[in-house]
């Protein structure tokens, strides 16, 4: 069922949820309304399928409320979406799979009558049910609607089969470079800076102008003349690069270039700066190459936002992030594709254990699982463990004389078993499930490293506790403690593992603000949340935060640095949402950088056991007087940057390369 848009959008303006979701071909909810434990908010049923629920609270309470509440309502329905309504707007969180692919989370989604979500308009219109799927429909298959129907697969391919192609021909026509592996690495660099700008023009970054590019290509073909072939790579894209987008001063050689650029951001992040290959080349690009790469990047919409519409031709950054992932997937060089979920589940039993180990406060998180334990089991344990069994199944499990083993061999039907599995493996994860439940309720798992054996959901035990802490001197140590937390992947690649650990990091730093902005209601506002009100907007200093402080990686292969870089800003650039509040990127060169794992010194002890002898002392001695000063001025580089004191970054940049 393709439900009609102009119909879902009355329903919003009306505030009909119930009416909506009956158009829909949702259920009635079977749920009774109930008071949230800790902030007697009312929640109320609004519709069901297959056990996923709609539910509505007729206010707009705080973040960490809202959290709560959630908690509350998953025990009565584990798959949800919620709806939170005040006078003017209304919040829907909507459950989407977790960038790092462990698990899933709700996104916020706000809807305004004076301007609508086309998004959630369109979401919704994905999550009609005919009645000739009633029989067939499985809660999998409703789950895959809401929360799988915005997957890109057939795009991604699509453009990053084009994508290659405008590489190979893009590097073939790069003059003045000689080597063709370096012309292969500018093609690289000048593609992402190209695809960078792409997002911001159609985000009305630039000039307002949704086209900038390509209509900034005829201006300069204007100005300079019909029999101007290749005026606009010098003439203007190293300009809008290195003096417009990468400097604060905008200070161009040309004033009817600079009229021509306009009035852009400056954007800092160093992916604009003058690039190594363009200070030893005079590189030069025809006119024509970039009329086919915008041909190319105008088949598709480009959306710079984490919720991303049902448009066929969509790219947003995380398709980017699988384009980028391609590019540095060589098996030769040994450089492997590791997938979300992998990386998702490799961070979360890492990184927060790490911060479970470091944090001094008074509570044990683990208190919390005896007083739910099927909130920390993962939601894929327990599927299917409600539905009625076949009878000869069900004979079995009660009596394992009755078993049939050919029977028991064929694959459970999809709304009992998971993708692939058999009767015997759906009995037995039903199994695990039940002696699983008993242990944690038994408080039988006592330590964190319990709970990973158990593989128990982590990311949403830690969040609980967080959410939970008090008084807020505690929320300002942990926030401290995790400022402190340093994650390094020594093989970074294009950044699969440190885009894991910012997902993981990025929750907490949001629930730590959140809980110390409700102990703070009606007191001094703490320092942590003062620090945060500078910034365009929450999201965006919790993701600043975290690549300058918590994550660093290194790779032998300089474009997948870069790559890592570039993946990075697209992932702050989509938390703004308004040009004139567009706040300078950081710069992560001393974050992610190029090196061997293989070789070098990690710290001043390897060094001492490494050059202890008649011919490295002299140089330890250097690596004694340096290596402090060096640090202490990183240190102060993330510093200035949190404060956007532009000036003295750029000076201390330089002096730390020298």
């Amino acid at each position: 069922m393709r439900a009609d848009q102009e119909r879902i959008r009355k329903f919003l303006d009306l505030g009909e949820f119930w009416e909506l979701f009956n158009y829909l071909g949702w259920d009635n909810p079977g749920h009774e309304s109930f008071p949230s434990k800790e902030d007697e908010k009312w929640v109320t049923p609004v519709a069901q399928k297959r056990g996923v629920g709609v539910w509505l609270v007729d206010e707009i309470p705080p973040a960490a409320v809202r959290r709560r509440i959630d908690r509350d309502v998953s025990r009565h329905t584990r798959e949800r979406l919620l709806i939170f309504t005040g006078e003017d707007r209304q919040l829907w969180l909507w459950p989407e799979t977790r960038p790092s692919g462990s698990g899933h989370h709700l996104v916020s989604h706000e809807y305004h009558m004076e301007t609508r979500n086309e998004a959630l308009i369109q979401r919704l219109a994905a999550v009609g049910f005919s009645l000739e799927e009633e029989d067939s429909l499985t809660v999998m298959d409703v789950l895959h609607r809401v929360r799988g129907q915005f997957k890109a697969d057939k795009v991604t391919k699509q453009f990053y089969k084009e994508f290659r192609q405008n590489h190979v021909r893009l590097t073939d026509f790069i003059e003045g470079i000689e080597q063709e592996k370096d012309k292969e690495w500018y093609s690289t660099v000048l593609l992402n800076r190209l695809m960078f700008i792409y997002f911001m023009q159609k985000k009305g970054f630039m000039e307002d102008d949704p086209d900038y590019l390509r209509n900034r290509l005829k201006m300069v073909r204007s100005y300079l003349g019909k029999d101007s072939f290749y005026g606009f790579f010098r003439q203007f894209l190293l300009p809008l690069f290195h003096e417009g987008l990468g400097s604060h001063q905008h200070l161009y050689d040309d004033p009817a270039i600079a009229e021509i650029i306009g009035n852009i951001p400056y954007v800092n992040g160093a992916i604009f700066d003058p690039h190594s290959l363009e200070e030893h080349h005079h590189i030069n690009i025809r006119d024509r190459e970039f009329e086919r790469i915008f041909d190319f990047f105008d088949q598709y919409r480009w959306h710079l936002d984490e919720r991303p519409t049902l448009e066929p031709n969509e790219i947003s950054p995380d398709v980017l992030g699988y384009v980028f992932e391609q590019l540095v997937n060589q098996k030769e060089q040994g450089a492997y594709y590791t997938k979300e979920d992998i990386t998702g589940y490799m961070t979360s039993v890492t990184v927060i254990p790490a911060l479970l180990d470091r944090l001094d406060v008074d509570d044990d998180p683990m208190d919390l699982l005896t007083a739910d334990p099927e909130r920390y089991i993962h939601e894929s344990v327990s599927y299917g463990l409600k539905e009625e069994l076949p009878e000869d199944i069900a004979a079995g499990v009660a009596d394992p004389a009755q078993i049939v083993d050919e029977d028991w061999f064929e694959k459970a039907p999809p709304r009992i078993g998971l993708p692939g599995e058999t009767w015997w493996e759906t009995m037995d994860r039903h199994r695990h499930y039940r002696d699983l439940r008993k242990r944690v309720a038994a408080g039988e798992i006592k330590t964190v490293n319990d709970a990973i054996t158990a593989n128990l959901d982590l990311r949403t035990l830690i969040t609980d506790f967080l959410g939970m802490l008090t008084p807020i001197e505690s929320v300002e140590k942990a926030y401290r403690t995790l400022r402190e937390l340093t994650v390094l992947d020594p093989t970074c690649g294009s950044g699969a593992f440190l885009f894991a650990a910012l997902d993981v990091l990025a929750d907490c730093y949001k629930t730590l603000l959140e809980r110390a902005e409700e102990l703070s209601i009606g007191y001094t506002t703490p320092d942590i949340l003062q620090e945060a009100d500078q910034h365009p907007n929450r999201m965006y200093f919790i993701y600043k935060q975290v690549m300058l402080n918590n994550l660093y990686g290194v790779d032998i292969m300089p474009e997948a640095g870069e790559i890592a870089r570039l993946r990075m800003f697209l992932k702050l650039a989509a938390q703004l949402t308004e040009a004139h509040k567009i706040e300078p990127l950081p710069d992560l060169d001393f974050n992610i950088k190029t090196g061997n794992l293989l070789v070098g010194i990690a710290h001043q002890k390897d060094a001492e056991i490494r050059l202890d002898d008649m011919f490295g002392r002299d140089k330890l001695e250097e690596i004694r007087r340096d290596s402090v000063p060096l640090s202490e001025k990183i240190t102060r580089f993330s510093q200035v940057q949190q404060r956007n004191d532009h000036s003295t970054y750029k000076k201390l940049k330089i002096e730390i390369k020298n």
